[in-house]
């Protein structure tokens, strides 16, 4: 999978986000993250042999058990790969050797680095879908980040009927058979990015805040247990990358510059 074939399709405009939101370059060069920046990295999961055991390289010795864990190569690999992948990101900005940084979970086994790591008000979260990775910093408070291949066989009308709130449903029903697909996996992202942003998992119920299906909206989270004011205190938004698959991220601020970027694993 060729993912730097795809950088015009990620671009995100000023209409659509707050400040703007720009194309990382190459990796080497972009070492700082700005307290209102968020750096969001797309990366290749499916690595040749080589590239996966110099991540594997890279893992504690906890990551590689539970490598060695997985049942299919496939499978293994790809762990190996965002988790590796991860390291690197983490030690260029840390200016910190990959294999050296350490983690530990918070609630609902979020990881987050440890406080000896130096630098640790990087806040970090991770998604992957279908062989694509998607790895999103920050340094202003906790970030989710969410990835859906639009391949999954999965009943968007039985699912939103159950899971979704009662102003989701009836934006849903305004909308024409043709949009319904890409609006189910965009607000499936926003709800994923939230919940993970918050540390909260499925804990919360998925009817208890608002998505607008309509992109149009400054952000996609409209209220939080029917309160629009702490909503406000949010930026939930879905943003391109590659086709076939729907993207989205939560940070609790109002105003960052998004950059999105492609990592070339070396």
């Amino acid at each position: 999978m060729n993912i730097g074939t795809e950088s015009k399709q990620t671009m995100l405009t000023k209409d659509n986000f707050g400040k703007h939101i720009s194309e990382l370059r190459d990796f080497p060069i972009i070492s700082t993250l700005g307290e209102d920046e968020i750096h969001i990295w797309q990366a290749d999961l499916d690595l040749p042999s080589f590239q996966i055991q110099k991540n594997f390289e890279k893992l504690s010795i906890d990551e590689r058990e539970k490598a060695n864990s997985y049942y299919f190569e496939k499978d293994r690999n790809r762990y190996i790969a965002r988790r590796g992948i991860l390291r690197q990101i983490l030690g260029n900005y840390l200016n910190e050797e990959p294999r050296r940084l350490e983690f530990r979970l918070e609630k609902n086994n979020k990881p987050v680095l440890e406080s000896g790591n130096g630098n640790n008000a990087i806040h970090f979260n991770i998604t992957h879908s279908n062989g694509v990775g998607l790895f999103a910093l920050c340094r202003s408070g906790e970030i989710g980040v969410d990835l859906e291949w639009l391949g999954n066989k999965v009943d968007c009308e039985e699912i939103r009927k159950r899971f979704w709130s009662d102003r989701e449903n009836k934006e849903w029903r305004l909308l024409s058979e043709g949009e319904k697909r890409e609006a189910f996996f965009n607000v499936w992202t926003c709800k994923e990015a939230f919940l993970k942003a918050r540390g909260e998992g499925l804990s919360r119920p998925l009817d208890t805040f608002d998505i607008s299906l309509f992109p149009s909206d400054s952000s996609r989270l409209l209220a939080i247990d029917g309160d629009p004011v702490e909503a406000f205190q949010w930026q939930v938004h879905n943003f391109k990358t590659l086709s076939g698959y729907a993207a989205a991220f939560a940070v609790k601020s109002r105003m960052m510059d998004v950059k999105l970027g492609f990592w070339d694993n070396r």
